[in-house]
C-alpha cells in the first residue's frame, strides 16, 4: 500500500473515531448531569421524562469548495432542493432543558459548475446521526426551543449526472494503489454541527429551521491542501408524541 493511500485509510479511521468518541463524551457527560437531576425531581417513572417527534421537510444543500493547489479547473456550486425525513428521542433533564438524539434520513442534491459550460447534478442519500442540548422557553401557550449538537452523516447512495453518463460520486477513482486497489476521490462519511430552532405548538405540532456545517472535508485525501465541506438549510413540521 502506498503513502498516500495509507494516508487516505489514516485519515477516514480518525475522523469516525473523533466522531464516535465526542459523541460518547458528550452523551455521557449529559447524561451524568441529567440523571441526578431528573430522580430529583421526585418519583416521576422514566417515561414521564421522554417523548418523541418526527420531523419531515425539504432542505437546500451546497458546498464550500477550495481546491487549493490542486491542479483542477475552478468550481463553484448552485444550491439544490432535496429533503429530509427524520425522528429524535428526547430526555427531559428539567422542564427547559433537554437532550436528544435520533436519525435524519437525508437527500440532497447540488450542481458542481465547473470551467466553461459543463456541470454536474450531484444526488446523495444518507442518513444523520444527531445528538443534541436543547432549550425550550414558554411564549405563552406556545413553546420555542433552541437545540445544538454533533452530527455524524453517513452517506449511502449517490449518483452524479454530466458528460452524458450517471455514476456513484463515492466510487470515483483517482487511481490506484501499489496493490492495484482503487483509490477514491470522496470520502462516505464527515462529521459536523447542526442548530435548530423550532417553535412548538400546543396541539403538539412544531415547526423548525435547522442549519447544519460539516467540519471534515468531503475529499478522501491529504495529498493536496484542498477541502470541500457541506452545509444546508432545512425547514420541516412535525409533531411531538
Amino acid at each position: 500500500m502506498n503513502t498516500i493511500n495509507m494516508k487516505n485509510h489514516i485519515r477516514t479511521l480518525r475522523q469516525r473515531l473523533q466522531a464516535v468518541l465526542l459523541t460518547a463524551a458528550i452523551a455521557a457527560a449529559w447524561f451524568a448531569n441529567g440523571l441526578p437531576t431528573a430522580a430529583a425531581q421526585g418519583a416521576k417513572p422514566f417515561r414521564q421524562h421522554v417523548d418523541f417527534s418526527l420531523t419531515a421537510g425539504p432542505n437546500v444543500y451546497t458546498y464550500i469548495v477550495d481546491l487549493g493547489s490542486l491542479p483542477a479547473p475552478p468550481r463553484s456550486t448552485t444550491p439544490g432542493i432535496g429533503a429530509e425525513l427524520g425522528g429524535m428521542l428526547h430526555y427531559h433533564l428539567t422542564p427547559s432543558f433537554s437532550v436528544a438524539v435520533g436519525p435524519l434520513l437525508t437527500l440532497e442534491r447540488v450542481r458542481v459548475n465547473s470551467a466553461g459550460d459543463s456541470s454536474d447534478v450531484l444526488g446523495t442519500y444518507g442518513v444523520d446521526v444527531n445528538l443534541q442540548v436543547a432549550y425550550t422557553h414558554a411564549l405563552g401557550s406556545w413553546q420555542v426551543c433552541f437545540a445544538v449538537g454533533p452530527y455524524s452523516h453517513f452517506y449511502i447512495w449517490g449518483a452524479m449526472h454530466g458528460d452524458g453518463a450517471t455514476h456513484n460520486p463515492y466510487e470515483y477513482q483517482i487511481g490506484t494503489d501499489a496493490n492495484g486497489l482503487p483509490q477514491y476521490a470522496y470520502t462516505n462519511f464527515h462529521s459536523g454541527i447542526a442548530a435548530e430552532v423550532a417553535l412548538l405548538s400546543p396541539s403538539h405540532l412544531f415547526y423548525q429551521v435547522r442549519f447544519s456545517y460539516g467540519f471534515t472535508s468531503l475529499l478522501n485525501f491529504e495529498s493536496v491542501d484542498a477541502s470541500i465541506h457541506p452545509l444546508r438549510l432545512s425547514a420541516a413540521a412535525g409533531y411531538v408524541f
